[in-house]
Protein backbone atom coordinates (compact mmCIF):
# COMPACT_ATOMS: atom_id res chain seq x y z
CA UNK A 1 0.00 0.00 0.00
CA UNK A 2 3.01 2.74 0.04
CA UNK A 3 2.31 3.41 -3.55
CA UNK A 4 -1.44 4.84 -2.70
CA UNK A 5 0.28 7.35 -0.48
CA UNK A 6 2.05 10.51 -1.78
CA UNK A 7 5.78 11.46 -1.40
CA UNK A 8 4.70 14.78 -0.02
CA UNK A 9 2.13 16.21 2.42
CA UNK A 10 -0.37 17.71 -0.43
CA UNK A 11 -2.81 20.57 1.05
CA UNK A 12 -6.17 21.25 -0.71
CA UNK A 13 -5.33 24.64 -3.34
CA UNK A 14 -1.89 24.20 -2.69
CA UNK A 15 0.62 23.62 -5.88
CA UNK A 16 1.96 20.20 -6.37
CA UNK A 17 3.81 18.51 -9.53
CA UNK A 18 0.64 17.21 -10.43
CA UNK A 19 -1.25 20.32 -10.54
CA UNK A 20 -1.98 21.81 -14.16
CA UNK A 21 -1.71 25.49 -13.09
CA UNK A 22 1.88 25.20 -11.03
CA UNK A 23 4.39 27.30 -12.22
CA UNK A 24 6.94 29.97 -11.42
CA UNK A 25 5.61 32.48 -8.95
CA UNK A 26 4.83 35.85 -10.54
CA UNK A 27 4.51 39.11 -8.59
CA UNK A 28 0.73 39.75 -9.14
CA UNK A 29 0.25 43.45 -10.84
CA UNK A 30 -1.31 46.43 -8.50
CA UNK A 31 -4.73 47.54 -9.19
CA UNK A 32 -4.92 50.39 -11.04
CA UNK A 33 -6.48 52.96 -9.05
CA UNK A 34 -9.03 55.65 -10.76
CA UNK A 35 -8.62 58.92 -9.66
CA UNK A 36 -11.23 60.07 -6.91
CA UNK A 37 -13.81 61.50 -7.41
CA UNK A 38 -15.50 64.96 -6.22
CA UNK A 39 -18.99 65.69 -5.11
CA UNK A 40 -18.97 67.85 -7.71
CA UNK A 41 -18.10 65.17 -10.02
CA UNK A 42 -21.05 63.23 -8.65
CA UNK A 43 -23.22 66.21 -9.03
CA UNK A 44 -22.05 67.26 -12.89
CA UNK A 45 -22.73 63.30 -13.63
CA UNK A 46 -26.55 63.09 -12.54
CA UNK A 47 -27.62 67.27 -13.10
CA UNK A 48 -25.60 67.70 -16.31
CA UNK A 49 -27.22 64.51 -18.56
CA UNK A 50 -30.73 65.29 -16.65
CA UNK A 51 -31.52 68.67 -16.30
CA UNK A 52 -29.30 70.76 -18.48
CA UNK A 53 -31.81 71.04 -21.27
CA UNK A 54 -34.88 72.32 -19.02
CA UNK A 55 -32.16 74.78 -17.30
CA UNK A 56 -31.48 75.80 -21.16
CA UNK A 57 -35.05 76.52 -21.75
CA UNK A 58 -35.95 78.03 -18.60
CA UNK A 59 -32.88 80.27 -18.79
CA UNK A 60 -33.48 80.87 -22.41
CA UNK A 61 -37.30 81.70 -21.32
CA UNK A 62 -36.60 83.65 -18.53
CA UNK A 63 -34.37 86.00 -19.82
CA UNK A 64 -36.56 86.86 -23.07
CA UNK A 65 -39.09 87.29 -20.71
CA UNK A 66 -37.34 90.33 -18.49
CA UNK A 67 -36.02 91.87 -21.21
CA UNK A 68 -39.17 92.37 -22.86
CA UNK A 69 -40.59 93.42 -19.27
CA UNK A 70 -37.61 96.03 -19.20
CA UNK A 71 -37.27 97.06 -22.81
CA UNK A 72 -41.05 97.03 -23.57
CA UNK A 73 -41.82 99.84 -20.41
CA UNK A 74 -44.14 97.24 -18.12
CA UNK A 75 -41.40 97.14 -15.84
CA UNK A 76 -41.26 100.89 -14.91
CA UNK A 77 -45.30 100.49 -14.93
CA UNK A 78 -45.50 97.68 -12.20
CA UNK A 79 -42.50 99.52 -10.13
CA UNK A 80 -44.58 102.73 -10.08
CA UNK A 81 -47.90 101.38 -8.94
CA UNK A 82 -46.16 98.45 -6.47
CA UNK A 83 -42.82 99.96 -5.05
CA UNK A 84 -39.37 98.49 -5.84
CA UNK A 85 -38.01 94.82 -6.15
CA UNK A 86 -37.17 94.98 -2.52
CA UNK A 87 -40.43 96.41 -1.29
CA UNK A 88 -42.35 93.65 -3.31
CA UNK A 89 -40.61 90.79 -1.72
CA UNK A 90 -41.37 92.00 2.13
CA UNK A 91 -44.27 92.60 2.03
CA UNK A 92 -44.21 89.17 0.54
CA UNK A 93 -42.48 88.14 4.14
CA UNK A 94 -45.16 89.01 6.20
CA UNK A 95 -43.46 93.10 6.71
CA UNK A 96 -45.59 96.01 5.81
CA UNK A 97 -43.94 98.79 3.99
CA UNK A 98 -44.08 101.27 7.70
CA UNK A 99 -41.35 98.37 9.11
CA UNK A 100 -39.24 98.73 6.42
Amino acid sequence: MPALAPSRLALAGGSSPASPKAGPARPKAGRVRQPRRTRFDRFTDVFASRFSGLLMAATLLGGSWIYGTVRGGQFDAFTAENGSVGDIVARGLGFGLGAI
